[in-house]
């Protein structure tokens, strides 16, 4: 475990970050009295988007032809007219 003061961790806090990536505890003391904790993410996980490849199936599913002939830049273009 690692003490440091509110001013040192504002002035140094990316080495304190790195620090704390690397399985270190921080604590943060203000006025000899400790204010705050930096500890490791426990379930930092690198989360990737979804496949949306089913959910548009079941769209297309649901509503068959929906997409089929449609022009999207002229649906644009279309809708902005409509609003002048």
């Amino acid at each position: 475990m690692i003490a440091t003061t509110v001013r040192d961790a504002r002035l140094h806090l990316s080495k304190y970050l790195r620090l704390v990536e690397g399985g270190e505890e921080v604590v943060i003391h203000k006025h000899n009295r400790a204010v705050a904790r930096l500890v490791p993410e426990r379930h930092a996980v690198a989360t990737a988007f979804p496949d949306l490849a089913a959910l548009r199936h079941d769209i297309a599913a649901a509503h068959p032809g929906a997409w089929a002939d449609s022009d999207v830049g002229a649906d644009i273009r279309r809708d902005r007219e409509g609003r002048g």
